[in-house]
């Protein structure tokens, strides 16, 4: 193994997990922001008479 190969080994799994840990944190962070606006839509619904 010559270094060269060794440090492009190392980038692309670096990528690989930066692009899964990314991923997932995106996914988190939508079903969070999802869980929120359906949340506000039922405080909503239960409180017509809101002057906002």
């Amino acid at each position: 193994m010559s270094s060269t190969m060794m440090t492009i080994l190392a980038i692309a799994i670096g990528l690989t997990v930066l692009t899964v840990v990314g991923h997932v944190v995106i996914m988190m962070v939508f079903r969070r922001l999802i869980r929120q606006s359906e949340a506000k839509k039922a405080e909503l619904a239960t409180k017509p008479d809101d002057p906002q």
